[in-house]
């Protein structure tokens, strides 16, 4: 293993399929700004994250009796009175709120969900392909309708701290499709003031959304009754050729020739107003190109993978999708490259699930669909 010549091996996870369930689909992240992209061609689904969106709220968790205890429960271990020190520090050390036993010391959440209807895609797509390229942490999917080919590329930027799904086509006036920010609950509010109720996900909690012009949705909530994180997602729409409206509880994209969308998100954990922080951040992303936005993400990450490089050789089976290579692996062929790939992509993950001044990656790094999440997705100090 190195730290200065950078592996010239591609590096990249790819499938020739969409996602079925969630634990397929591409993790992205920035840190803190979380996605999960499906890939689906005529459906597609980005799982949204923030990494601190968490549903309980500040509790009395201090137990002033822990510490000068500590010493005697481990006298009583060291003694051999293990039901004596058991029953000591259930006394002075459990926490004096709730803690995790009590269901107001939150889970971690889902942030919601961008949804695209792409019109048109009726036809059964040919050369898919879906890919996680981990020497750009950028996602891609593209495949042919007829003789349109159409590429995706998603990423979450650091520097410029928005999610950016980049649309494309080989022909002009092609990308048609519409688009919604949903989290299960709550109401939809055009800006004519029409609001309409939200299917109910048993979540004790508000969620608006909100067309605030012809270009941009907002989510916005709190999670967990009054106790919480209130937060906010706006979504923006940048497009060449064709046109924008409004349609019931989202926007719709007709016939543009590229297309550019830019979310942006932010709770009230660091700042009392998250609106403000998704204005700031989505008005100063849209003043740049995708391709600014891009090379200063690839840059800003490169600054991190690019620290360690390993090589353990290859095969043949290094061409194959990564699920078929995970497949053969456990008929006892040998894939070097395959572990090279894991190691790296740890390394990926923990880029894209924490940076300085963000909060630490969580149990589930900053990727959690859930509303109420195994273990909470907290942290934990033991072997786990």
């Amino acid at each position: 293993m190195t730290e200065t010549n950078f592996t010239k091996k591609r590096l990249i996870l790819h499938y020739r399929q969409p996602a079925q369930i969630w634990t397929e689909a591409i993790p992205i992240g920035n840190g803190r700004l979380g996605g999960m992209v499906f890939g689906e061609v005529k459906h597609e689904r980005i799982q949204l994250n923030e990494d601190s969106l968490w549903s309980g709220g500040p509790q009395d968790a201090d137990n002033p009796e822990a510490f000068c205890n500590l010493d005697n429960a481990r006298d009583l271990l060291s003694a051999g009175k293990f039901t004596e020190a058991q029953n000591l520090a259930f006394k002075t050390m459990v926490c004096q709120g709730g803690g995790s036993a009590d269901e107001t010391y939150g889970s971690y959440q889902t942030l919601g969900d961008i949804q695209l209807a792409f019109a048109g895609h009726t036809s059964p797509p040919t050369d898919y392909y879906r890919d996680l390229n981990l020497e750009t942490a950028i996602a891609s999917v593209r495949y042919h309708i007829g003789n349109d080919q159409f590429k995706r590329e998603i990423l979450s930027s650091w520097p410029d701290q928005v999610l950016v799904v980049h649309l494309t086509c080989n022909n002009p006036g092609k990308i048609s499709f519409d688009v919604r920010l949903s989290r299960g609950t709550g109401q939809w509010k055009s800006n004519s003031g029409t609001i309409v109720s939200l299917p109910d996900q048993k979540q004790e909690e508000f969620i608006e959304a909100t067309a605030i012009s012809d270009h941009c949705l907002i989510l916005s909530g709190q999670a967990w009754k009054n106790s919480g994180m209130a937060f906010q997602a706006g979504l923006q729409i940048i497009n060449e050729g064709g046109k924008v409206k409004l349609i019931d509880q989202g926007l719709s994209v007709q016939q543009a020739d590229t297309v550019t969308l830019l979310l942006a998100a932010a709770t009230d954990y660091w700042e009392k107003d998250p609106q403000t922080l998704c204005t700031t951040y989505l008005e100063q992303a849209s003043k740049k190109r995708y391709s600014e936005l891009r090379e200063a993400h690839v840059n800003d990450y490169q600054k991190f993978f690019r620290r360690v490089s390993i090589d353990l050789g290859s095969t043949e089976i290094a061409n194959l999708p990564t699920d078929e290579r995970l497949k053969i692996i456990k008929e006892g062929q040998d894939d070097p490259h395959l572990m090279s790939l894991y190691f790296q992509f740890g390394r990926y993950l923990l880029i894209s699930s924490s940076r300085p001044g963000t909060l630490p990656a969580n149990l589930q790094g900053i990727w959690c669909d859930d509303f109420k999440a195994p273990w909470n997705s907290d942290y934990h100090h033991n072997i786990n």
